[in-house]
C-alpha cells in the first residue's frame, strides 16, 4: 500500500512539472498516461481496501 502511495505521489509531481514544460502534443500524452495509471492505482487502492475488509 505505501508502494501505491508513493508511485501516486510521484505521478502528481511529474504532472506539475510536465504541465510547465512539455510542448501541447507530449504533454498531452503523458497527461492522458498518468491519468489512466492514477485511475488504476485507485482502483487497486479500493481492492486493496475491500480484500483488507473481509477479514
Amino acid at each position: 500500500m505505501l508502494t501505491l502511495f508513493l508511485f501516486q505521489r510521484e505521478l502528481i509531481q511529474l504532472k506539475d512539472e510536465y504541465q510547465t514544460s512539455a510542448n501541447t502534443i507530449i504533454k498531452a500524452q503523458i497527461l492522458k498516461d498518468i491519468a489512466l495509471l492514477t485511475e488504476a492505482i485507485n482502483e487497486m487502492k479500493e481492492a486493496w481496501e475491500a480484500r483488507c475488509s473481509l477479514n
